[in-house]
């Protein structure tokens, strides 16, 4: 009689085994969502940077509002899409197609399958990243050589977003369908967009309330993005914007891990 070969735990990568597996999901959208990441940045630019931004630099007479918001979009395309990607999707395989629960029963554990995720998320956010700053050339919004460092960045900033998200996405998966959600993307990602000194500087806030970009990730990405687009000179606040996007990006993931194995270890 002869054996069966059984694959050996230890030369299993689950963390890889799962992206992989992500990234196979992700196949059957890749090409609309890749002409997605070239099409939304070609309406923002035109409808913002030339439209709006014929008005602003007539009134301002300062810098180019297209050099202004350029890397703003390109950053805050991130947050939207690490926070969708994390969102329905992974409340999916938690409890409408249970596709976790059939993972796990493999030497695939609840870390690994959260690691993956950010892993993947971060991915997500540097492809569309390096779209957007194709676009952004194009349209010279941006010029300096280190605006290419705005791809990472919009990983980093993915992960965190993302890591929170999914930790979010696993505490909801007992706490109805889904419709927490509506929270997520109307008082969090559409207050980080708008209110994060992407579309006008945080000085226009008033003084009472302006310490509250404090907490937005978006906003230190900004500064950041704006820095290494050539708009800004280091300051003594840059290895602080640094610090917090690695502490977001850290804390996120541990808090998925957490949440993650609370949800599908029994």
């Amino acid at each position: 009689m002869t054996s069966v070969p059984v694959a050996d735990s230890r030369k299993i990568r689950p963390r890889w085994a799962v992206v992989r597996y992500l990234l196979v999901v992700w196949k059957r959208t890749f090409w609309s969502s890749l002409i997605e990441s070239f099409i939304a940045p070609v309406l923002y630019l035109l409808g913002l940077g030339y439209g709006i931004g014929q008005l602003s630099d007539r009134i301002g007479g300062g810098g180019s509002y297209m050099a202004y918001i350029g890397p703003a979009l390109l950053l805050a395309a991130a947050v939207q899409i690490a926070t969708t990607e994390a969102s329905y999707p992974v409340f999916a395989r938690f409890k409408w197609d249970r596709q976790f629960s059939a993972i796990t029963a493999t030497p695939v554990d609840s870390r690994a399958i959260a690691d993956a995720h950010v892993l993947f998320v971060a991915l997500r956010t540097a492809l569309a990243g390096a779209a957007y700053w194709v676009v952004l050339l194009a349209f010279g919004a941006v010029h300096a050589p280190s605006s290419v460092l705005l791809v990472p960045l919009a990983a980093l900033l993915g992960a965190g977003c993302g890591g929170w998200s999914l930790a979010f996405t696993a505490f909801l998966v007992d706490r109805g369908d889904g419709e927490g959600f509506n929270v997520l993307f109307r008082f969090i990602v559409l207050p980080l967009t708008l209110f994060s000194g992407s579309f006008f500087p945080v000085t226009t806030f008033p003084e009472a309330i302006r310490w509250v970009v404090w907490f937005s990730p978006l906003w230190h990405a900004n500064e950041i993005g704006r820095l290494i687009a050539g708009q800004a000179v280091p300051g003594p606040w840059t290895s602080l914007h640094v610090a917090f996007l690695c502490a977001l990006a850290l804390g996120g993931l541990l808090c998925a891990r957490r949440l993650f194995r609370r949800r599908l270890v029994l």
